[in-house]
């Protein structure tokens, strides 16, 4: 193994094209591997995925490609050579960058690919710089990379291509769920990397769902018997109603939202709530007459899906 020490003085050889008359100067300098990685380093700081997709050993291979475009690219800054290691004829070059504020290295591995015009050396990349990220996202089907709006394939880890190197952000915003930015610093070519986004309700979401099942509640507290229909509380009495029923809602169930795994189905798990029920009744027995007059505690259930107009459907689950 030999160590390359790079050196910035220009190397130059003239070609006469042949026929033409014509002399072209190629700078060998900035056609060596070192160049050859920062021509696809900075194809991942302009954000310009079709050109680091383009060069030479860059390979997409199977996992997702969602992810392989320039709107999911966090760019780079910072770019500067640090080695360059030769082994076999395999140049591994190294080099700092700079992603979304995080300062990182890292090592590719580049392979002689012949020559242009039959003098300058060309350079392929020896393992393709790209790294596989298992990303599960919970509760959703869809999620933010960047400027990407992706989609996942189903329910449960995928896996999606990333360019290295960068600090990818991804995460989750839409009219009911939010998922906190997820952090994932993709540095050495070819690693396996993972993350979970946890895509929960929004303020919004519980609001519209509290809003609606308060009314629902009061809507079966206008219903004068002693088990209204349809609604999660009643009461029964062994002596003779004397009275109308007339119930009241006293505490309202404190929503929250439990996903069930994809982006349409949620529920709420079964919270406790109180009616209050005031009723004459008279006795069986001697015929006397009481009132009623208590709290009724109960507890409410709901599955709740959001269709594609982000119109809500709330179902009572008793």
């Amino acid at each position: 193994m030999r160590r390359v020490v790079v050196r910035w003085v220009a190397a130059f050889v003239v070609v006469a094209l042949a026929g033409v008359g014509s002399i072209v100067v190629l700078d060998l300098t900035a056609a060596g591997p070192g160049a050859f990685v920062g021509a696809y380093l900075d194809a991942l700081a302009r954000r310009d995925a079709a050109s680091a997709l383009a060069m030479p050993g860059v390979h997409r291979g199977t996992a997702d490609t969602q992810l392989l475009t320039a709107g999911a690219l966090p760019g780079l800054s910072g770019i500067h050579q640090v080695d360059d290691v030769v082994h076999d004829g395999i140049h591994r070059i190294t080099m700092d960058w700079v992603s979304a504020g995080v300062p990182g290295e890292t090592t590719f591995e580049v392979r002689p690919a012949g020559t242009r015009f039959g003098v300058v050396p060309a350079w392929a990349f020896a393992e393709s710089p790209l790294a596989a990220l298992s990303l599960e996202v919970q509760n959703s089907r869809t999620f933010d990379a960047g400027d990407v709006a992706a989609r996942t394939p189903g329910v449960g880890p995928a896996e999606y291509a990333v360019l290295v190197p960068g600090v990818y952000t991804v995460s989750h915003a839409s009219t009911f769920l939010t998922a906190d930015p997820v952090r994932i610093t993709a540095d050495t070519v070819g690693q396996d990397l993972s993350a979970t986004v946890d895509v929960e309700a929004n303020a919004h979401f519980v609001h519209a769902v509290q809003t609606e099942v308060d009314r629902h509640l009061r809507e079966c507290a206008t219903q004068h018997v002693l088990f209204p229909t349809g609604c999660p509380f009643g009461e029964q009495i062994d002596n003779r109603v004397a009275s109308t029923p007339m119930w009241t809602i006293v505490h309202d169930p404190d929503i929250r939202l439990v996903g069930a795994g994809d982006d349409v189905a949620w529920r709420v798990p079964s919270v406790p709530a109180t009616a209050h029920l005031k009723v004459d009744v008279k006795s069986l027995f001697d015929g006397t007459m009481s009132t009623f007059d208590q709290d009724v505690p109960f507890t409410a259930s709901f599955t709740v899906t959001i269709d594609a107009d982000d119109r809500l459907t709330i179902t009572a689950v008793y």
